[in-house]
């Protein structure tokens, strides 16, 4: 439906700093993420896009709308929220909080200590949830789609786990 309103539509993913096979420095925050992103664009030659995110990206996406709005055309979120209140319970079932999880997350300090079963959830629950509930709409949903996601999301630099966390509930 959105692809009717632009005349050359396409879609480019950045891969931010800290994640995947990007580079493994520098600050993991949603406003360097921001401007990583507005940077990109620029440099493309873009002046009007529309930003997608899901989940950390929402921040992202929304916060480049409320800086840069001149860049935006619109906006595609989800599973974001928006904010990040550290005693917001996550899990009903277990009382898990946003600041439960940037404590496990702070204990990740190598690659060695991640806590791979927690990670798979965070990361796929959602989706397998979606994919169960929707059945033929969802057919892409693949468990090699979910093997990617989780190849990915293991390339990442603990530090931006932790960092790119604690920054969403300041």
């Amino acid at each position: 439906q959105i692809m009717k309103f632009v005349s050359y539509p396409r879609v480019i993913a950045v891969t931010l700093p800290g994640w995947g096979d990007s580079s493994k420095e520098g600050i993991y925050s949603i406003a360097s993420y921001k401007r990583v992103v507005v940077e990109f664009v620029l440099a493309l030659g873009i002046s009007k896009a529309f930003f997608g995110g899901h989940s950390m990206g929402t921040l992202i996406s929304t916060l480049i709308a409320s800086e840069n709005s001149s860049l935006v055309a619109g906006l595609l979120l989800f599973g974001g929220a928006a904010t990040m209140r550290p005693e917001h319970v996550v899990d009903e079932s277990e009382n898990c909080t946003f600041a439960d999880i940037g404590a496990l997350l702070s204990a990740w300090t190598d690659r060695a200590s991640i806590d791979k079963e927690f990670l798979t959830s965070f990361q796929l629950d959602d989706l397998k949830a979606l994919q169960t509930s929707n059945g033929e709409n969802m057919k892409h949903l693949t468990q090699e789609f979910f093997d990617t996601i989780m190849s990915e999301t293991m390339k990442a630099d603990v530090r931006a786990y932790r960092d790119a966390w604690n920054d969403m509930l300041e």
